[in-house]
């Protein structure tokens, strides 16, 4: 089975397109004039020119990172994932320790799916059309996924830590950026730049060095950040996961008088309990499992083998 992504790859090329061709134009045009600047040592256009040529380049960077979403391509085989996705791409599925999903209805573009295998790495594939059936075939295909509660919770817990200090890292960076400009203006006399003394230029230099090596860093930690807080949201739905298939029984005893069929979705959320109403009439009801319990989600349905086919059909 192949993973069907949302976007085509015409979308990714044109769109590349655009980004590189921009950048490499604007920059022919920023490329000379900070020449200029240079030889006339314009301090102020110099700084200017630089910001918007290392802004076009990064535009550039981008437009051909686009570009390679286009030659994204996995299939789910027998034993594993395969293919390429922002590299060569290959997972067995005995190494997958959590799989996770995330998916909306309205926003295809946001279904994405989570593997943190048994090493601690972690893969984020996002864009899925066919989201539900590649975590279907994931999820049942994986032999070694983690059922212990408590590692999964200490896994959680040292992510969500993780998490916190990367988040404490970029708040910390931003404060240090804007105290940085209030010390700039203080040593530089708050004087405006055509009037700055070769002092002044060195201070204001440095400044620009500074802002631009943490913006970078800023850059960076928000990105590792990201991801450890997509891998705390994928263990905690690892953890509803496990803790609805340890209680899959759970809530039964009500229907110990009736003779009941249960019916589980594959990943647990949802069960069918089928039983006689009387000799004469059998039912069904939906339950899903929420808040650590089972919860019915519809009243008792007449059970007949054409409706229940099709509900079968739109949950399993």
């Amino acid at each position: 089975m192949k993973i069907k992504f949302t976007n085509k790859k015409i979308t990714y090329i044109i769109l590349s397109a655009v980004f590189v061709a921009s950048s490499v134009f604007l920059n022919i045009i920023f490329v000379p004039a900070l020449i200029v600047s240079i030889e006339s040592q314009n301090l102020q256009e110099i700084l200017f020119c630089s910001f918007m040529i290392f802004l076009f380049l990064s535009f550039c960077a981008f437009g051909i990172y686009i570009g390679l979403q286009a030659k994204n391509r996995l299939t789910l085989n027998d034993d594993c994932i395969e293919g390429y996705y922002n590299g060569k791409f290959k997972i067995y599925y005995k190494d997958i320790e959590c799989v996770s999903t995330h998916f909306e209805y309205t926003l295809p573009n946001s279904n994405e799916i989570c593997l943190i295998l048994h090493n601690g790495k972690s893969y984020h594939i996002s864009s899925i059309k066919n989201i539900e059936e590649v975590y279907k075939k994931v999820l049942i295909s994986s032999p070694n996924l983690a059922s212990n509660l408590d590692i999964i919770k200490q896994r959680k817990e040292k992510t969500a830590k993780l998490s916190k200090i990367y988040l404490t890292s970029v708040i910390s960076l931003v404060i240090i950026m804007f105290i940085a400009i209030f010390i700039c203006i203080g040593l530089t006399g708050a004087r405006d730049i055509p009037d700055f003394t070769e002092k002044d230029k060195l201070i204001f230099t440095s400044f620009i060095i500074f802002e631009f090596i943490t913006v970078i860093t800023l850059f960076l930690i928000a990105i590792f950040g990201a991801k450890h807080v997509r891998n705390k949201w994928a263990l905690e739905n690892m953890l509803m996961y496990l803790k609805a298939k340890n209680n899959r029984k759970k809530n039964l005893d009500i229907y110990k008088d009736k003779e009941i069929t249960v019916k589980y979705k594959y990943d647990y959320s949802v069960r069918i309990i089928i039983y006689k109403k009387d000799e004469e009439n059998e039912v069904f009801v939906i339950e899903r499992y929420f808040g650590n319990t089972w919860r019915a989600c519809s009243e008792e349905l007449e059970y007949n083998e054409e409706s229940f086919a099709q509900i079968l059909s739109k949950i399993f």
